[in-house]
């Protein structure tokens, strides 16, 4: 009876210690899990979704957008491979996500050459207009070494405009963080 009960008790240890390890690595997931969310969606919009509430628009009196493109990208895109050009963007997006670390700016979206970033939402900051410029010129230096694939040096063009805009989640598959308004559309 005594070598039953420890026998039951080592086997009790053994799976709380395969909970603990379980629960751990659970843990690590979300936590990694958190992270992708949190790099896709702002994380007042993240925590919303995931509560299950709905994230309508919301008025942002002040807010800097920017936009950067690629000058004559339509004709580099035409006169090069879908790969080369994949892998421009690529290098090119990867530089300008790593510098925006540095600043309090949000990266609302890239389409095609497109690359468009926000300061003061969903957050307000009051700098959001100097935090917007500096990532701005931060992201003109660092094309600087950057070549097309027919070797010409890669040229990039900026719009800013600082003023109102509506922001929030439009419609249900893949949720996406949109702004809209003439402050958006001037840029």
């Amino acid at each position: 009876e005594l070598l039953a009960r420890v026998a039951t008790h080592v086997s009790l240890r053994a799976l709380q210690r395969q909970l603990q390890d379980s629960a751990r690595a659970l843990a690590e997931e979300k936590r990694r899990s958190d992270e992708l969310l949190y790099s896709m969606l702002p994380r007042s919009v993240a925590n919303a979704l995931r509560e299950g509430r709905r994230v309508d628009g919301d008025a942002f009196p002040a807010v800097t957008v920017m936009f950067c493109d690629i000058v004559d990208f339509t004709a580099t895109a035409s006169s090069h491979s879908a790969r080369e050009i994949f892998d421009l963007l690529g290098r090119l997006y990867t530089r300008f996500d790593a510098l925006l670390e540095r600043h309090p700016v949000y990266k609302v979206e890239t389409v095609g050459d497109c690359y468009m970033i926000a300061g003061g939402v969903p957050e307000p900051d009051p700098r959001h207009a100097d935090a917007v410029v500096a990532a701005a010129l931060d992201m003109i230096d660092a094309v600087a070494d950057i070549r097309l694939p027919d070797s010409e040096p890669l040229q990039i063009r900026v719009g800013i405009n600082s003023g109102p805009v509506v922001g929030g989640v439009v419609g249900t598959r893949m949720p996406h963080f949109c702004l809209y308004g003439d402050t958006v559309n001037i840029a």
